[in-house]
Formats: C-alpha cells, sequence, structure tokens
C-alpha cells in the first residue's frame, strides 16, 4: 500500500507546531492521532517526525504500532529496520524487520543486502561466526538478484 502524497507536508507541519526541544512531547495527542488512534498512516507519520527530531526509539515504536496496524506496511517495517542498523546499533532487531520484510517483498535485493549487513554486524558484536557466515551468504544472495535483474 502507497503512502499518501502530503506526507512530508504532514512531517513539515508537525515541525511547525512541536516544541523545539527533542525531550517535549509533541502535541498529536491532542489533535487528529487522539480522534484516530488505530489509524496506521498517521501513527507512521508520527514516526517519521520522531526520526526528524532523533528521537529514535519513539520513532521506532510508532513504526512497530503502525505495522501491527497494517501488517503488509513494508515502508513502516523498512523505517523500523532501518532506525535498528543504523542509528541505535540493534543488529537483532534490523534483522528480524529484514526478515518480515522479504516476507512481503520476497528476493528484494536491497532488503537482503541490508540483511547481510545487519547480520555481519550482529555476528562481530555477539563474535558469532556463524552469524557472520549467514550474512555473507546474504549479501552474495542479493548480489546474484541484482546480477540477473540490473
Amino acid at each position: 500500500m502507497g503512502r499518501m502524497n502530503h506526507k512530508v507536508d504532514f512531517v513539515q507541519y508537525s515541525r511547525n507546531i512541536l516544541p523545539k526541544t527533542k525531550t517535549e512531547q509533541p502535541v498529536f495527542d491532542t489533535g487528529i492521532l487522539k480522534d484516530q488512534p488505530d489509524n496506521p498512516e498517521l501513527i507512521f507519520n508520527l514516526g517519521l517526525l520522531y526520526e526528524s527530531m532523533e528521537r529514535y526509539d519513539d520513532a521506532i515504536a510508532q513504526f512497530e504500532r503502525a505495522h501491527e496496524l497494517n501488517p503488509e506496511d513494508l515502508e513502516a517495517i523498512l523505517h523500523h529496520a532501518q532506525l535498528c542498523l543504523e542509528k541505535t546499533g540493534d543488529y537483532l532487531g534490523a534483522i528480524e524487520c529484514y526478515k518480515a520484510a522479504l516476507k512481503i517483498s520476497q528476493d528484494n535485493p536491497s532488503i537482503l543486502n541490508n540483511l547481510g549487513v545487519a547480520q555481519i554486524r550482529a555476528g562481530n558484536e555477539l563474535e558469532d561466526q556463524s552469524l557472520i557466515d549467514e550474512g555473507t551468504a546474504t549479501l552474495k544472495r542479493a548480489e546474484e538478484l541484482k546480477a540477473k535483474n540490473p
């Protein structure tokens, strides 16, 4: 399911009504999100907003919630995965997300590539050679798919 075209506009608008510090709470709970607490689109957008504020744990929580409400929401899964991989260092969380994304978009070389990177980073952090080997094999599979469909 594609995102609404005004997603970025929502984030820009939201920045104007938010406190200027990262620790203050946005005012979403008094507005549209309060009226539509189970709207995955709004929750995803709140995740984007938190991400733009560098509140990564809050962003991840929103992306998780958006995915719970819409299990086929590939964009929410990928945003969650990328934050785990690049911002929080939760490599096992990233692996879990990328595997969930592959259930929706099978044999996607980009997702496979990121999964391989997460597996290797987790393997290095945990000193787990089998995870490193799995990551290497995943990266090889991603490269094979890219070569088939340049």
